[in-house]
């Protein structure tokens, strides 16, 4: 684990993900298409996750607008993870050890985010847990693919039934 300002880094985080993903994408479900609040658009060896299947639903339609609102254009897959180094930017005494708040992870200026997920990379991390910027009360995890530790995995994506309702948009 790398050292920085607040000590040494990462904890563990085992659990489940949930992903949308546009039908037409399915191939690689796991790895961003786009620039994100944590990846410049050169930066495509990052996968977003939302640790509820409600909070996934919302951020699609967030960032896509009424394309995102179209559930039928999407599928929904579940993906289990055991990471070993990740930063809770939840976590109040994190955030202010690397001088963040929760306006700045969920704001519409993705520059401080995307130098601080640098910043993280280069010390080793291999994720951020962060805030919604869709849903008030809920999480993300920003995955480093390229970051994982070999003790560390991602996966196998189950593919979730279309027919099951998360939330209404």
């Amino acid at each position: 684990m790398a050292n920085s300002a607040v000590g040494t880094l990462g904890r563990p985080l085992h659990r489940t993900g949930y992903r949308l993903v546009y039908r037409g994408f399915t191939d690689a479900p796991l790895e961003a298409r786009a620039e994100g609040r944590f990846n410049r658009q050169d930066e495509r060896r990052t996968t977003y996750l939302s640790l509820t299947r409600q909070t996934a639903a919302l951020e699609v339609a967030k960032r896509w607008g009424s394309v995102g609102a179209n559930r039928s254009a999407y599928v929904e897959f579940e993906i289990p993870f055991r990471l070993h180094r990740i930063m809770d930017l939840t976590d109040p005494d994190t955030a202010t050890a690397l001088g963040v708040s929760r306006e700045t992870l969920t704001g519409s200026d993705l520059r401080e985010c995307q130098t601080l997920a640098g910043r993280l990379r280069a010390e080793g991390i291999e994720g951020i847990l962060t805030w919604s910027a869709a849903d008030p009360e809920g999480k993300n995890l920003v995955i480093f693919l390229d970051q994982l530790d070999p003790a560390s995995s991602i996966g196998p994506p189950l593919k979730l039934d279309s027919s099951e309702e998360v939330a209404e948009l």
